[in-house]
Parts: structure tokens; sequence; C-alpha cells
């Protein structure tokens, strides 16, 4: 067995009794390891900046490579340099939670989301900096430094079907969908 192997098993099977995989429904679960494995490119168990980066990219999502870096090493509580299945389920949590522990709007009928729903989820979460659930121009603007404004402006003209000048996570999974590359 490999040492990339067995370190993903071990990071795999690491429990606490008060962790994210304890507070998630099944298929939740099973949505987040299948993303997780999808990004994890090399096998590795543990998924890095660039692996990060990739999944933006395939996307054609423009992500700081800094803010990615940064939200890393926030996430990263067993100081390995990347994130763990364990610590990517708990990045995930409150996202698929909401305070009552049931199924926010955001995920109801998550089960039928497929890999690329759950890609859209992360990439989402990177855009929403202030965790209200929705995605601002000037949220836009710190995350993706490479979009101009005119760019950005013709994403809320597209996808911003209501209109408030802020997308939810239905208007930005369809922003990524029309942006996926074959």
């Amino acid at each position: 067995m490999s040492v990339h192997a067995a370190r993903a098993i071990r990071q795999k099977h690491k429990v606490d009794p008060d962790s994210a995989e304890n507070s998630l429904s099944p298929e939740q679960k099973k949505v987040l390891e299948e993303a997780f494995e999808a990004a994890d490119k090399n096998g590795d168990g543990i998924l890095s900046a660039d692996e990060y980066y990739d999944i933006f990219q395939t996307h054609g999502l423009s992500i700081d490579r800094e803010w990615i870096e940064k939200t890393i090493a926030r996430n990263d509580k067993d100081g390995d340099g990347g994130i763990s299945f364990q610590e990517f389920m708990e990045m995930n949590r409150s996202r698929l939670k909401g305070e009552t522990g049931q199924p926010n709007a955001t995920s109801s009928g998550y089960s039928q989301i497929n890999r690329d729903g759950e890609k859209a989820k992360l990439a989402f979460n990177a855009y929403d900096r202030n965790r209200d659930g929705y995605l601002t121009k000037a949220e836009f603007r710190k995350t993706s430094k490479k979009m101009t404004e005119a760019q950005i402006d013709a994403v809320f003209e597209k996808f911003d079907k209501n209109r408030d000048g802020r997308l939810d996570f239905d208007e930005f999974k369809n922003l990524m969908e029309s942006n996926k590359k074959p």
C-alpha cells in the first residue's frame, strides 16, 4: 500500500463524535464524498490548492489563488497543507444544514444534486465571503480579480433573474452550467 493510500484511509476514517459526518444525512455524505473524490485528482486523500483551483477553472470561473490558499489554511485543522475529507465535510456542513440541523433552502432535494451540482456549491461557497447565501458584485470583485467590472455587470445582467442585485445559488449554478467546458 502506498504512503498516499494509507494516509487517505487514515484521514477518511478519522471520526470525531461532534464532526460534520455525524450531522449530515447519508445522501449529503454521499454527495460530498463523490465531490471530494472527483476533485482529488491524484487520489492522495488531500485536496491541494491546485486541485481546488482546477475545480473552478473547469467551470470557467476565475478564483484568486491567494483566496484559495487562505481558505485551505483556515480549514486545514491537522496542518498537512491540504483539506482532508473530514475537513472538507466540516467546511461544507453549515451550507448543508440550517441552524436547526434541518436541511436549508439551498440543500432541499440535495440527494438529486450530481457532482456538477456539488462543484457549483463549492464555487458558490468560495465566492460567498460573508456566508449570507447570496453573491454580490463586491464579492465577485474580491474573489475573482481577473474579471472586469463590465464582465461582472454582464454576469448579473444575464443571471440575476429576479433583479435583486445578487445571485442566489440557483442563479449561480445556471452561470456555472453555461460556462461548463465539454
